[in-house]
């Protein structure tokens, strides 16, 4: 039976152009804490597997400013400087902290096609996510391969078989699948019009869709934040048109959510972005 839920989400904030998210009335960790009671008493998930984009990228790229080893991610570093060459690493993003809440293994929390980790022979993990990645190249993670491509040089640092093919085209019925995206298909000019953003949001869903299909039974999705209010294009003359498109997205993104046979959970992050634009202060942030 189809079951969409809502669910609401915080985050601390990301210096990722469209990565903050929060929630007023129930404080994140909270949330969390019973979801995972909840779950734990009944019947846990047997592990967390993660695909999207920067958002939820756990260390798929080498931290070039942080200690030898180290692996980049889209938040701020451990601090206290918070600066980069301080030796100090990147903090854990929303998804590795969601389940580490949930008590998932943290080796299946790692990035699953990091250089990084074959290069000192660490075990690859359960997080998919790279950051750049459009939804087609979020459903290519799932159906065929995974790649991390340097964005600057356009080098291949590493590929391998991607989820489903990789274990042999079944999906975990007792796991927690976790997908973000869709704003990079906007940063990178392939969200021009209603159709090409309702094309993004049907990729998106068709990721959803190819991991119910194997078995999949749990999915939490991210609604796509209003990306005409983000650093890159607010206060622009693309700023209205853009957040159209965004909730144009967001609308035949959860039209086919709505359709697929599974646990859906829907992440309200556009609600959750206005009330901390409406109210910075609240939430720690300076309105200045």
């Amino acid at each position: 039976m189809k079951n969409l839920a809502t669910f609401p989400v915080q985050n601390k904030n990301n210096r990722d152009p469209f990565m903050t998210k929060t929630s007023r009335r129930w404080p994140f960790a909270a949330c969390l804490l019973s979801l995972a009671c909840g779950t734990a008493a009944a019947a846990p998930y047997s592990t967390m597997v993660v695909f999207g984009d920067s958002l939820a990228d756990a260390g798929q790229f080498p931290d070039t400013a942080g200690p030898m080893g180290s692996t980049l991610r889209f938040t701020n570093r451990v601090g206290p400087t918070y600066q980069d060459g301080s030796g100090e690493v990147f903090n854990l993003n929303s998804s590795t902290l969601i389940g580490r809440m949930l008590g998932v293994p943290a080796g299946d929390l790692a990035a699953s096609t990091s250089p990084v980790n074959a290069a000192l022979g660490a075990s690859d993990g359960n997080n998919w996510a790279v950051s750049g990645y459009r939804t087609d190249q979020i459903l290519e993670s799932i159906n065929s391969q995974s790649t991390v491509v340097d964005p600057n040089t356009g080098t291949l640092l590493r590929s391998r078989t991607g989820y489903l093919p990789a274990n042999g085209f079944r999906a975990d019925p007792n796991a927690l699948y976790y997908l973000t995206g869709g704003g990079n298909d906007f940063l990178q000019g392939r969200v021009v019009s209603a159709s090409s953003a309702a094309q993004a949001a049907n990729q998106l869903a068709d990721s959803a869709q190819a991991l119910q299909q194997a078995g999949a039974r749990y999915i939490m999705v991210w609604l796509l934040p209003d990306i005409g209010k983000t650093p890159a294009l607010s206060g622009s003359p693309l700023a209205s048109a853009t957040s159209a498109l965004s909730a144009g997205f967001n609308q035949q993104l959860v039209s086919r959510l709505a359709q697929i046979n599974a646990q859906i959970i829907p992440l309200n992050v556009p609600l959750l972005i206005n009330e901390v634009l409406a109210e910075p202060a609240r939430f720690g942030f300076d309105p200045n």
